[in-house]
């Protein structure tokens, strides 16, 4: 779904696309509410191929695509998902899922980080194996602890 408003002389446009339990976002601006409609709809419709690419709609999907677009997102929200809590460099210390994870983050440490990021993700099933496997792709040490 595209949303179309107008700031000054300018139309921003936010594109949210649901592929399987994912949202995907982008945003971008335009001169003309043609053009934004135009492109909106290109946008959508390669937002769906890409998460159909990496594979959101089944098990194995391409980690490291997830993982970047989860840390380019805003704070956490009062949503289901996967979180990541990173150090003051930047680095993932610890992954998590929740079905809130504004709420959850109260049961952690803020010594043991410096930022959140999160990816939505809906469905229970779904955000378990997403964290499962950005455990076992970025080794957190936070993670790393409690396995051991």
């Amino acid at each position: 779904m595209a949303y179309i408003r107008q700031v000054g002389d300018r139309h921003k446009v936010e594109i949210r696309v649901r592929v399987g339990g994912v949202v995907l976002a982008e945003n971008f601006t335009r001169d003309t509410r043609e053009e934004a409609e135009r492109e909106a709809a290109a946008r959508e419709r390669a937002l769906r191929k890409s998460g159909r690419a990496r594979g959101l709609e089944c098990p194995a999907f391409n980690s490291a695509s997830m993982l970047s677009m989860a840390l380019s997102t805003t704070e956490p929200l009062p949503a289901p998902g996967v979180y990541f809590l990173l150090d003051s460099s930047g680095a993932v210390t610890y992954v998590g899922q929740s079905w809130n994870v504004l709420s959850r983050m109260s049961g952690h440490d803020d010594k043991e980080f410096s930022r959140v990021r999160m990816l939505r993700i809906d469905d229970a099933k779904e955000r378990l194996q997403v964290e499962r496997q950005f455990i076992s792709l970025l080794s957190p040490k936070h993670n790393v602890k409690m396995v051991q």
